[in-house]
């Protein structure tokens, strides 16, 4: 609200404007010090802002000191509640459903037997899969890869080998089955190993990969070495460009060496080359302290 007049604190508005105006103060600073000779009769003094800080601090001061008084133990300021200790132990996994199913001509045994073989090798050939076509076989293909996902989310009898047949059906089943084939070829070849892969016989899909991986042509003579020269320059080009997903796409477009195993050695004309586990123990050396 703003001042009536223009007196200050000390004064008493003897000649201030509401004097002159004929009208009584009701808003100085003469009125809330309650010095004003001008105010009406009957109205109440408005307190100092002052003395309502030092009225509410005191009855801040008050209530704190009744509080504590009130308290049975005196509280320690600085120090941290500890957390209540977990009694109940967390829930153990549930334990894998028993592989007590049938594929079609299939038992349980021999058919995992396949499918744990077939994937130790297929994880590391050569990349030579199409894409999913269109049709009635990439419709069948992929209702496929549906139902082995469901079966291991919902925990039924093919749950020990549903995620291992789901990277095993699209490495075998996406073979390309010659260097130029058309859309219509894979078609056809997805539908005839369909047939194949709902029998359970894994074994002879994993003969028709192998036969295919081996057929791929190879490098000419001392051709090997020269590709490889243009693919690591082409990758370090790449990597210093900050074009990463590129460099890792030209890796597996180009890449011949396949996955390297834990056990094979680095170098692989070098039979004393290190392998990746002694490889990756040996000790950094000491780190320096920097001098400014």
């Amino acid at each position: 609200m703003p001042l009536c007049c223009r007196c200050n604190a000390t004064g008493k508005c003897i000649n201030c404007a509401c004097v002159k105006s004929k009208r009584p103060c009701t808003n100085c600073l003469p009125l809330r010090k309650g010095c004003c000779s001008n105010m009406k009769q009957g109205t109440a003094l408005i307190p100092d802002s002052s003395t309502l800080v030092q009225e509410a601090i005191s009855q801040d001061a008050t209530s704190d000191a009744t509080i504590l008084t009130s308290t049975t133990q005196t509280p320690h300021y600085g120090t941290i509640p500890e957390a209540p200790h977990l009694t109940t132990p967390l829930p153990p996994p549930s334990p894998m459903a028993t592989p007590a199913f049938m594929w079609d001509e299939s038992d349980p045994e021999s058919l995992m037997h396949s499918m744990n073989a077939a994937y130790a090798e297929t994880v590391h050939w050569r990349k030579n899969t199409f894409r999913i076509p269109y049709g009635e076989a990439g419709n069948r293909f992929v209702a496929e890869l549906g139902r082995l996902y469901r079966a291991y989310a919902e925990g039924t009898s093919l749950e020990a080998i549903a995620l291992k047949a789901t990277t095993v059906i699209s490495i075998l089943l996406l073979q390309k089955p010659f260097r130029t084939s058309k859309p219509k070829d894979h078609s056809a070849c997805l539908k005839r190993r369909m047939i194949t892969w709902k029998k359970g016989d894994i074994n002879s899909l994993v003969l028709e990969g192998r036969s295919l991986q081996q057929r791929m042509t190879p490098s000419p003579p001392n051709q090997g070495d020269k590709d490889k020269e243009n693919l690591a320059r082409t990758f370090s080009r790449l990597m210093f460009q900050g074009k990463t997903n590129a460099a890792l796409q030209l890796l597996s477009q180009k890449g011949r060496g396949g996955v390297l195993h834990a056990n094979d050695p680095i170098d692989t004309n070098d039979p004393q080359s290190k392998t990746v586990p002694r490889r990756s123990n040996i000790q950094t050396p000491p780190s320096q302290t920097s001098h400014t």
